[in-house]
Parts: C-alpha cells; structure tokens; sequence
C-alpha cells in the first residue's frame, strides 16, 4: 500500500463524511469540518492510496501547543498502519512548528486508539468525566511533549 498525504480540501468533505459517520458515535457535522477547516490554528492532512482519500486527521495549534482534533481512517484499510502514517504526519508537523506537546481525548474504551496513541508515547495525563454523551462515557486525556 503506497500512500499519498496532502492538505485536506473542502471537495473532499463527502469522502471524509462517509469515513466520519462510520468511525464515531458522534461524528463531527459537514458544518465543523468547515468551520475547522477555514481556521488559521488548525492544520488537516488527508491519506491518500492509488487516489482515493482514505483517512485524515486534524490538528489544532494554540500558541506552543498542538491538540489532535480527529483521526479517522476508512474501515477497510484500518490494521494496515495507516493510522499509525498519519500520527507520524502529525508529529512531523508539531516539530517543525515549534510545538512544545500535543493533547488529544479518547473514549477510554477505545482500545486500538489507546494503543496507538501509547506507541507514539502519548501519557496519560487525566479523564474527563461525561466528556462523551453518545454513548455516555469519559475521556482519557493524553498528551505527548514533542
């Protein structure tokens, strides 16, 4: 599998809808995505294979700091490394702009999402109780210094 990265555009916003719906409970609306994306902080980065967009992710920047606002990759490709691809995407990127760490939430039955972020040496820094309503569950809050 050879993978493309590039600047996630608003054309793609079908493709990353279907990926966002089947991914999440709650799944961001087409409207965040928009909103996001015409945001100067945030920076979004889409996969690609033999052309078709596969995955993105997200990430906000606050002065030194980075927040991993979503990562999705399409059902079919999951367990193929490349979730893995796009957080060493992100990671590249919160170096070369200087962040000092990155945070990010994660349910904290997400297990395969758990694991990933701990390779990539994110700690767990704390929960959030109710962050997630549907279904109600808490966050575990992770952050990773760059």
């Amino acid at each position: 599998m050879s993978f493309r990265f590039r600047e996630l555009e608003k054309a793609d916003l079908d493709k990353v809808m279907e990926i966002e719906n089947a991914s999440f409970t709650e799944p961001w609306s087409r409207n965040s995505f928009e909103t996001a994306l015409d945001a100067e902080a945030n920076h979004f980065i889409a996969v690609e294979n033999e052309g078709t967009l596969i995955g993105y992710a997200g990430i906000g920047v606050a002065a030194d700091e980075g927040e991993l606002l979503t990562i999705a990759v399409e059902e079919k490709h999951r367990k193929k490394g490349v979730a893995s691809k796009l957080l060493e995407y992100v990671l590249i990127f919160a170096e070369e702009w200087g962040l000092w760490s990155i945070y990010l939430e994660v349910r904290v039955s997400n297990e395969a999402a758990l694991k990933l972020y701990r390779k990539y040496n994110f700690d767990e820094i704390g929960k959030r109780k109710g962050y997630y309503t549907n279904p109600p569950e808490d966050a575990c809050l992770m952050q990773r210094v760059i």
